[in-house]
């Protein structure tokens, strides 16, 4: 039994199916019986006792009957030995305060568009963790499609809109009638769903030298070879999967039939990797502009990182105050919202208690698209932040600054800055002051004049595009009153 382990496993350096182990070991042990020995006895019995018995730390995968889905993170685990093993090993009795990621984050991307032009379709499921120890997913660029049996609808509509992407399949498959049925079945469609071009990556006769056949039957009247040249299957092909017919019932043939699982897993590995270099497959590469964003999107995580590091710092050499009653916050939460989960209470709650615009990512001004901290308000030429003793009154940063101020010192710039909203707001309503001397408030009398940019003539209108007004026309922006940030209130320097 080891001696078939390691041989299908290449001597433990990968996974290997126990079918894999099967067919390593059987030739051996027709040769000391003298019996046939079914797939079924061995994987279920034979092997499962070795295991028992013996305990050896092997790599055996076993398909999955079933799956586990967690709570609110929404990770699906296959029960299946691997799976199950993998997720244990990954469990945590606790979680990192200050989470940190490194500079390098994978571009979240779904489908294809910029991740992937190849996709590997595997008639049988289980190969999954040989091929991703492998890396062959990652080295080549390749999604891994896989099913039991034949593909159905969803199958041959997945297929449907990888090919109108420019998406290559290529076909892996048993080299049986069944196999070449599957390459069939995706070429032509099946009901409510069209066929695709597809590359038919064998088994084909070429492929199966050397490895173990094993007999097959087929019970019907008609000739297999029929629906096998149909398949696109030749005639020393044909000749191999169908023998003889049963020359008495006359509604049986035999033949004989090659399974994927007769190769070991380095074998498997070796023969794919062949496949993807004579086909040149490659490393996916995206057109230039999508290069020259995610530089930019690089650029812009290191310095999310650098920020992230110094904040990081701030709160360990700092004492961090949580509310007394953040447990009955937290109970109040839930009981609101019950479909959420304890952490996302928790994030909630502390963006209740936290203040925005702390820093000028808060601030709507802020551009995420550029450099770190980039304003775009007309007001910060050079598009940097300036220190707090050089803010501009009407900025919503200093608002929250001086609310935050006033709040640990008796609030007493907060009835300042309440003081000056109201009369922000009675003057809102009147286009014919210009200034307020004792504020020196400054009022602009028409949006057009307005410096945040925002202001535009759109066909049904002048409208202010900023997030805040929502392409309000100027009445409408009085009528709902002119926030302090806005540049069409703002403080005389």
């Amino acid at each position: 039994m080891e001696e078939a382990y390691n041989k299908a496993s290449g001597d433990g350096k990968l996974y290997a199916k126990a079918r894999q182990i099967m067919y390593a070991a059987r030739p051996q042990i027709i040769e000391m019986t003298g019996k046939p020995l079914k797939d079924v006895y061995f994987t279920q019995t034979l092997l499962k006792d070795y295991l028992e018995e013996y305990n050896p730390d092997w790599k055996v995968v076993w398909d999955a009957r079933g799956h586990i889905t967690e709570p609110h993170t929404g990770k699906m685990i296959g029960l299946g030995g691997i799976e199950v093993r993998q997720y244990k090993n990954s469990w945590r009795k606790s979680f990192n305060v200050f989470e940190s990621q490194s500079s390098y984050q994978s571009i979240d991307t779904v489908g294809p568009t910029n991740r992937f032009n190849s996709v590997l379709f595997i008639e049988k499921e289980g190969f999954r963790e040989i091929l991703e120890y492998a890396g062959i997913a990652r080295k080549y660029d390749v999604a891994i499609m896989s099913t039991k049996g034949l593909p159905v609808g969803a199958a041959c509509e997945l297929a449907n809109e990888f090919h109108k992407l420019g998406v290559t399949i290529y076909v892996m498959h048993n080299f049986d009638l069944a196999g070449f049925k599957i390459v069939k079945t995706l070429r032509e469609g099946v009901r409510l769903h069209s066929g695709v071009p597809v590359t038919d990556f064998g088994f084909r006769v070429d492929d199966i030298d050397g490895l173990e056949s094993e007999s097959t039957e087929y019970n019907q009247e008609a000739d297999p070879k029929d629906y096998l040249e149909k398949c696109g299957a030749t005639e020393e092909e044909q000749d191999f999967l169908v023998d003889e017919q049963d020359i008495y019932s006359k509604k049986k043939w035999f033949g004989k039939r090659v399974e994927l699982n007769a190769m070991t897993s380095p074998q498997l590995v070796e023969w794919i990797e062949t496949k993807f270099e004579e086909h040149r497959v490659s490393k996916f590469i995206p057109d230039k502009k999508v290069l020259k964003d995610a530089y930019k999107r690089a650029i812009y995580l290191k310095k999310v990182d650098e920020k992230r590091e110094e904040i990081e710092k701030e709160l360990k050499d700092s004492e961090y105050e949580t509310p007394d009653d953040l447990e009955d916050l937290l109970d109040e939460y839930l009981k609101k919202h019950e479909k959420q989960s304890w952490d996302y209470a928790i994030w909630e709650i502390a963006e209740d208690e936290s203040e925005t615009a702390d820093s000028c990512s808060d601030c709507p001004y802020f551009d995420y698209t550029g450099e770190v901290e980039l304003c775009m308000n007309p007001e910060f030429p050079e598009g940097k932040p300036t220190p707090e003793e050089s803010i501009p009154n009407w900025c919503p940063r200093l608002l929250a600054l001086k609310k935050k101020k006033g709040e640990r010192e008796g609030e007493n710039e907060k009835d300042n800055s309440e003081e000056v909203e109201s009369e922000e707001d009675e003057s809102s309503v009147s286009e014919e002051i210009d200034v307020d001397e004792q504020n020196e408030v400054i009022i602009i009398r028409n949006c057009q004049d307005c410096t945040c940019s925002q202001m535009g003539m759109h066909d049904w209108g002048l409208l202010c595009d900023h997030p805040y007004f929502q392409g309000d026309d100027p009445k409408q922006i009085k009528e709902r009153g002119i926030p302090d940030w806005c540049p069409l209130l703002r403080l005389k320097k």
